[in-house]
């Protein structure tokens, strides 16, 4: 990935001092960034998500067995018995439907079966220890001079109320969620958006203003708009089994995160973020009673009745948001530093002991 030559700050004064300079500095840095980084079609995206499914298979569904045969993916009772279960065979066994092996089934007599929420338990009550407190954060300070130290604890209480305000914003459990998908698969994410509430704000700072008057205003205008709007940066903590990623020596390079969405809400949804013009050129029939989508829409099972499959892509530039397979948002420039996505892996148990770890002894 090409990285900025100048740090903002540099190129904020390079832009004041030398504004034909500061141009062409970009333009070079743009076509660095096309030839590393072009702006993906539906092909390369969808081309992408296969390549990435197909990597993913074993995990999220397990080894195959001899037989080969697929079907019986989601329940518990039928684990290949020359295989390893993936994640969808343990939330088979965890929602409710623990059910003991075929083969043991066959030894008992009359129509008898055996239940659990055994799965179930264990995972709830490994997420409730760990999930207790609020982590404490702590940044440490540059030097021992003190207004590095003031720095620090400033910018330490700042992280240490950033996780609530964010769980306030998403009126979810954000760390509650990340620990169930680390403790019942091993793996959890992040997802980092930006949600536009500064975008309109005047940040910069004004020849002829001081610089607590300066830190005053925008202090009170960012309050203001948080207040309006929430936050300016916003984190999901999407479903383990609906994201696919690769990595490589410099961190992820491609996530995709595909869900199953109401068409009336998708299209609700995209009203608010597009505009309904934006929405009328992509064609998208309105919610109701006869609603069809287009011919060139639809993905095995969707409907603008039901139930629609959508997907959110990222690269270390790009974004794109698909809707039944056409893309209706994007692809844009995300302006992160990188894949906002962040990968966090896990052990399955709570125990300290190695063996205990291996066995899944929580």
């Amino acid at each position: 990935m090409v990285q900025p030559t100048i740090s903002p700050s540099e190129r904020d004064l390079l832009r004041e001092v030398m504004p034909d300079e500061a141009a062409e500095l970009e333009r070079r840095e743009k076509r660095a960034a096309d030839a590393d980084l072009p702006r993906p079609a539906l092909e390369d995206i969808l081309e992408a998500q296969a390549a990435l499914e197909a990597e993913w298979r074993e995990w999220r569904f397990g080894t195959a067995s001899t037989s080969g045969d697929e079907a019986d993916a989601d329940t518990a009772a039928n684990l290949p018995a020359d295989g390893i279960p993936g994640v969808h065979r343990i939330r088979a066994m965890r929602y409710h439907r623990d059910q003991m092996p075929a083969k043991w089934r066959r030894l008992l007599n009359g129509r008898t079966r055996f239940r659990s929420n055994l799965t179930s338990n264990e995972i709830t009550r490994t997420v409730a220890l760990a999930t207790r407190n609020v982590p404490r954060v702590k940044v440490p300070a540059d030097s021992d001079d003190p207004d590095a130290q003031a720095a620090s604890e400033n910018e330490s209480r700042w992280a240490q109320a950033l996780l609530p305000a964010l769980e306030r914003q998403a009126s979810k459990p954000l760390l509650r969620m990340h620990a169930d998908g680390i403790f019942e698969s091993g793996l959890a994410f992040f997802e980092v958006y930006l949600t536009g509430a500064y975008d309109d704000l005047d940040l910069d700072q004004h020849d002829d203003e001081e610089e607590d008057s300066y830190a005053r205003r925008t202090d009170e205008d960012m309050l203001r708009a948080t207040k309006r709007r929430g936050l300016p940066v916003c984190v999901r903590v999407p479903d383990p089994l609906s994201v696919l990623y690769d990595d490589d020596d410099e961190g992820v390079y491609v996530a995709t995160i595909t869900e199953r969405k109401s068409y009336r809400q998708v299209y609700s949804q995209l009203r608010r973020t597009l505009g309904a013009q934006k929405v009328e050129e992509l064609r998208l029939p309105k919610p109701g009673k006869g609603a069809v989508l287009p011919q060139d829409y639809g993905m095995p099972g969707d409907s603008a009745q039901g139930d629609v499959t959508c997907i959110r892509y990222y690269d270390r530039r790009w974004y794109a948001y698909i809707v039944s397979g056409q893309i209706v948002d994007g692809p844009t420039e995300h302006g992160m530093p990188g894949v906002p996505v962040i990968v966090a892996w896990g052990d399955t148990t709570s125990s300290g002991r190695r063996a205990e770890q291996i066995q899944g002894v929580t």
